[in-house]
């Protein structure tokens, strides 16, 4: 017997804890064949168990969530592959830079060369001619190279925009 039982018992009012033990007697049945239900239902979802019985067909609506999540989750997979991409492109670029810079160092030192042969030898015509094609060359390095850069920042707003 529980306390409450006894407690009931020494008041006298023993009619009132059995309408709560009947309430809760009927709440553990209600709670009984409910939990039946949802395994009766689980078993007829169970793949393995083929009687006869299948889920309903989806709804137009939860057929349109179905596609967007398909769609949700191939479109971040391709986003994923592009960012990929454009950071291979982005290294590449920062690579040309290194190279490019290479370039323009060699082609500044030939330029202070043929400057000074020019200079020394004014009658030799060659010097000359040399140091403005350098010149012509370095220009077009430098464009290239301002090209590279603007494409390389270009590359990085796109990938903050896509993150």
């Amino acid at each position: 017997m529980t306390q409450e039982e006894l407690d009931a018992l020494m008041n006298g009012g023993m009619d009132d804890l059995d309408d709560e033990n009947l309430q809760t007697e009927e709440k553990i049945t209600t709670n009984i064949e409910n939990e039946e239900k949802i395994q009766k239902d689980i078993g007829r979802l169970d793949p393995s168990k083929d009687d006869g019985v299948y889920p309903p067909p989806a709804t137009d609506e939860h057929q349109v969530v179905s596609q967007l999540d398909e769609v949700t989750k191939e479109s971040e997979a391709k986003a994923t592959e592009i960012l990929d991409i454009m950071d291979e492109i982005s290294n590449a670029m920062m690579d040309n830079e290194e190279n490019l810079n290479k370039v323009l160092d060699f082609l500044n030192h030939h330029k202070e060369l043929f400057e000074k042969l020019a200079e020394t030898f004014p009658h030799i015509k060659t010097f000359s001619e040399e140091k403005e094609k350098i010149e012509e060359i370095l220009k077009i390095v430098n464009s290239s190279l301002e090209n590279s850069q603007n494409a390389s920042d270009n590359i990085m707003m796109a990938m903050d925009i896509m993150q």
